[in-house]
């Protein structure tokens, strides 16, 4: 990892993340009108009944006591809210619920945010301090959770789940379970399904493995499949500090084992110093279908997220597909600097068993990303990949891919494999203007010559007279441009 590192400090950040929506300290009920509970750990009167005088202690007393449209107004209090053993927060078959910290105005105007309340995992077994299960309309914001083995929240078959302006850190190694994350939404089992999920507007820091991991676990052995659908994720950040006990090598983990993910947006986020001290290769976004019969995803759109800082074998943004078909993936307006690998696209296509391999990413849209100062020494900033018998195709126009190591874009096809990488004026329509320039090695290395015929017509490759020195293997790359299309200076020639 670069030497490097945020800006701003830890506590710099939480500061400002919470003086967003402060306003001036006096109590006033917000609009519209909710029936709320409070709760306050910091309550010494002796009374409790959940009244803004009189607070519960306790969340899950706010929760028991909370009732239709329930909401439950959790105060900073006095020190962390903490059990000895087991879940902090239990719901399962919970419905509208709205746990609402006051870290976080809520949008209400005259609520003041007034300092996180800090949810700790249990002492004892350590366990998540947030468990959810089959819970519908559930909204969770404004607080502070830390800690968990496994994971801070786990929440599995939800619906309709919103996470917003939390801060979001501490998920350590379970004894059983090496992968954990901060939050962790879970489809599991024949039929289940978790959809209408929303994380926004949160910070997550020193997780061990991830941030937030969208996961689809069926059971292909009985031919279970489950679904995951209709989940954003945006304007978070994450980060791991210098002084972190785990890597947090993968900030945002989409895995599919059997069955389907769809509608999935990760847009906006802010991911950086990221995957220090890792065994495994990091990437600020990592998207990937396992091998099994029937893992499949439809409209996938990664955008305009800022990724900086990692080790030079980390990739930025990586879609991996072993089995099944990936249809309606753009991958468009990101900006990526000094990680190893910008965008990676990969069918590996590893057949073991009827049914498995042969892995499709059709049709892919890579588009106005902009990638800069790629580490690895010998591959590239975009990486278009199809292996044993995999299958790839992507539209690939108005990037911007400078100053790496090694190449502008790596093409890798093995002979049983098949790779259409439209980089202008090819099948799939793709009008080109990318600014392909002052990398390394140059513009366009392949692995071998199982690449096969592409075309990278009406690119600006960084200078004026004739890119073929820049550009290796069976590449129609005729008419080139004579001029940097994109809106940044030329450089000179």
């Amino acid at each position: 990892m670069k030497n490097n590192k945020l800006t701003l400090s830890l506590a710099t950040l939480m500061i400002a993340f919470s003086l967003i929506s402060c306003s001036q300290d006096t109590h006033t009920e917000p609009s519209p009108k909710h029936d709320i509970v409070y709760v306050d750990n910091s309550n010494a009167s002796g009374i409790e009944d959940g009244t803004y005088e009189y607070p519960y202690t306790t969340i899950q007393e706010g929760i028991e006591n909370a009732y239709g449209d329930k909401w439950v107004y959790i105060r900073q209090g006095n020190k962390p809210y903490s059990v000895e053993k087991g879940f902090l927060i239990d719901l399962e078959g919970t419905k509208d619920l709205t746990l609402w910290g006051s870290g976080y105005d809520g949008d209400f105007p005259g609520m003041p945010a007034t300092g996180y309340p800090v949810l700790q995992s249990s002492t004892l077994g350590k366990e998540r301090p947030v468990y959810l299960k089959d819970v519908e309309n559930i909204t969770i914001m404004g607080l502070e959770l830390k800690g968990g083995e496994q994971n801070v929240i786990y929440a599995g078959g939800a619906k309709n789940l919103t996470i917003k302006h939390c801060i979001i850190s501490g998920a350590e190694p379970a004894p059983v379970w090496t992968w954990t994350s901060g939050i962790l939404i879970y489809s599991f089992g024949s039929g289940d399904n978790s959809s209408g999920i929303t994380i926004t507007d949160n910070i997550f820091y020193d997780n061990h493995t991830g941030g937030i991991n969208i996961s689809v676990f069926g059971n292909s052995d009985f031919g279970y499949e489950s679904t995951t659908e209709n989940v954003l994720i945006a304007r978070n950040t994450f980060f791991q500090t210098p002084e972190a006990e785990e890597a947090m090598y993968l900030p945002i983990i989409c895995e599919i084992w059997c069955g389907v993910m769809q509608n999935i947006t990760i847009e906006d986020n802010d991911i950086s110093d990221f995957g220090e001290g890792s065994a495994f290769t990091p990437a600020g976004i990592f998207f990937l279908q396992r091998l099994n019969p029937t893992p499949l995803s439809d409209n996938i759109i990664i955008r305009n997220n800022n990724i900086a800082n990692s080790a030079n074998d980390a990739g930025g943004i990586w879609v991996e597909v072993r089995s099944g078909k990936m249809d309606n993936l753009i991958v468009s307006g990101n900006t990526i600097s000094d990680v190893g690998r910008g965008i990676t696209l990969i069918t590996p296509g590893t057949a073991n068993l009827p049914g498995e391999g042969g892995g499709v990413i059709d049709g892919a849209v890579v588009n106005g990303n902009t990638i800069t100062n790629s580490l690895h020494p010998s591959q590239g900033g975009l990486l278009l990949v199809s292996l044993e018998d995999g299958s790839l195709s992507a539209n690939v126009s108005k990037n911007i891919i400078k100053d790496g190591q090694g190449y502008g874009i790596w093409l890798d096809c093995d002979d049983e494999a098949t790779l259409s990488a439209d980089l202008g004026g090819g099948v799939l329509q793709s009008e080109g203007f990318n600014s392909i320039y002052n990398n390394m090695l140059g513009g366009i290395g392949i692995e071998d010559a199982g690449v096969g015929h592409q075309t990278a017509k009406y690119n600006w490759w960084g200078q004026a007279d004739d890119p073929a020195s820049l550009i290796e293997g069976d590449i129609d790359y005729i008419p080139w441009l004579t001029e940097n299309p994109n809106l940044e200076a030329s450089p000179p020639f």
